[in-house]
């Protein structure tokens, strides 16, 4: 039963990439911009995740945003994911927030840290390339769509999303504008 319920969970996530894909794509939006703390929305997405203890969140510092707390969510849930899944399953994921100014613009600093599991590292020339998936990701399901679809929203929003790996571990900086 449980694998019945994760293909399917799986087949999900894979269509409502490919559909905010289209949305990526699609006229451009109007942003439904709300004035709120995305660090809470990053924690709603841990509260989801209560059964993983690898998960390590720092909060130095926080400010609330005036942005779109959908596409907000849908960036933080993708950077996330993509930590816990190709992340070592017996390292922590680590998330450090904090405020960042970034060519002169005030801003809120997310930073997503995990050691490489066995799907290795990814290749930085293709990592926000759409349907890229690195040659031993490919023993998982998934899309190929969600980094794409972070670099590609982050941009809308007016913020960045970089791969900054270390020696020793992977890092995605996502920053947003106050």
């Amino acid at each position: 039963m449980n694998n019945i319920k994760t293909a399917v969970s799986e087949t999900t996530r894979i269509v409502d990439r490919s559909i905010q894909a289209g949305w990526l794509h699609g006229p451009p939006q109007a942003l439904k911009a709300q004035t709120f703390e995305p660090v809470s929305i990053l924690k709603q997405l841990l509260d989801a995740r209560a059964n993983d203890r690898r998960i390590q969140l720092n909060v130095e510092s926080s400010s609330v945003i005036c942005s779109d707390q959908q596409l907000i969510r849908l960036l933080l849930s993708n950077l996330l994911e993509n930590a816990c899944r190709y992340g070592a399953v017996n390292d922590p994921v680590r998330i450090h927030v904090s405020l960042h100014s970034q060519d002169g613009h005030a801003g809120i600093l997310f930073r997503f840290t995990n050691s490489p599991g066995d799907a290795g590292w990814p290749d930085p020339k293709r990592i926000f390339t759409k349907y890229y998936r690195s040659s031993h990701a490919q023993r998982r399901t998934g899309s190929g769509l969600g980094l794409y679809l972070v670099q590609g929203f982050v941009k809308r929003l007016g913020g960045s999303v970089a791969y900054v790996p270390t020696q020793h571990e992977i890092v995605f900086e996502l920053w947003l504008p106050l």
